[in-house]
């Protein structure tokens, strides 16, 4: 999968598989050696969650190499520092701890904000990658899908403002050698998660969990962007790593950055695209190649 996003308009290229896929574990583990046979100098930005330690688990379980680092702040994600702590001794990772304080960096950041509308957050990760090696591969943990019915047909959306997205842009904006890895963007590794079970019951279910009363602390409704975290994910990691992962709390890591965390830097409904669920499983299973573009009124 190619982002662009040229003139304010936002495309996604889709490429499809070269041959027929497994599930997403062995999707992982073929991911894991064709990208060290393309470049062994590899640095998984590792966060502790389970979307990492998918891609860590599919390096370790075949003794692949692999490097790791972690962005702390101080005071603010100490709970994450925590996590990867226990990762780091049960796994004896390579493991590198990059200190950067948002506060200090504030300032600087909501203005490269204002230049180009990449949320502050995630200017914060070019820092942060700006820090380590530039001749390795980094790796981004595993994102999963974001789906809505949209009137009556189930859809991906995509848009330059989710997390991973707009973290993948800011960092394409070093100049460095290696190259920025988002793992649910190879092919062969997104549609063994949009055709696993668990994706699909999802969506035989949804009116059952949607707007179904429960909410976050506070009484806010549960997002569309959080249902894959809470409602997919941790049962289609379960199925396949069972108790190979440790299954912390989930976070997000700057939760405790009130200024990050209590204003809407993420607009996902600006330049969003939406991919045809049906349509996109044709193409990633067809080695066909499809662009689409964002919405225009």
């Amino acid at each position: 999968m190619q982002l662009g996003f040229n003139d304010n308009v936002f495309s996604i290229t889709i490429t499809g598989c070269n041959r027929p896929v497994g599930n997403v574990r062995i999707e992982s583990e073929i991911a894991a050696r064709n990208l060290y046979n393309q470049n062994s100098k590899i640095i998984l930005g590792l966060s502790g969650g389970l979307d990492s330690q998918v891609v860590l688990h599919s390096f370790q379980s075949q003794s692949i190499p692999l490097s790791c680092a972690f962005l702390y702040m101080p005071g603010f994600n100490d709970l994450e520092y925590n996590n990867v702590m226990i990762l780091k001794h049960k796994f004896n990772l390579d493991l590198t701890i990059i200190d950067l304080d948002p506060n200090f960096h504030k300032d600087e950041l909501i203005e490269e904000y204002n230049v180009t509308g990449i949320p502050p957050f995630q200017l914060l990760h070019k820092k942060f990658l700006n820090l380590l090696p530039t001749d390795h591969d980094f790796i981004l943990g595993l994102d999963g899908p974001d789906l809505v019915n949209k009137n009556d047909v189930w859809n991906v959306i995509q848009t330059p403002d989710s997390f991973v997205n707009s973290r993948t842009r800011a960092m394409q904006m070093l100049n460095r050698s290696g190259r920025i890895i988002a793992w649910e963007k190879i092919p062969e590794i997104f549609l063994s998660i949009l055709s696993d079970d668990m994706v699909t019951s999802y969506m035989c279910a949804h009116k059952y969990i949607v707007n179904n009363g429960l909410s976050y602390q506070g009484d806010v409704s549960i997002l569309l962007i959080d249902h894959f975290d809470l409602y997919m994910k941790p049962f289609m990691y379960a199925k396949y790593w069972g108790n190979e992962l440790e299954y912390f709390p989930k976070y997000q890591g700057p939760e405790n950055v009130s200024w990050i965390m209590n204003t809407k830097w993420h607009d996902y409904k600006k330049n969003i695209i939406f991919l045809p669920y049906c349509e996109l499983i044709t193409c990633l299973q067809g080695r066909q190649t499809k662009t689409y573009y964002q919405e225009t009124k």
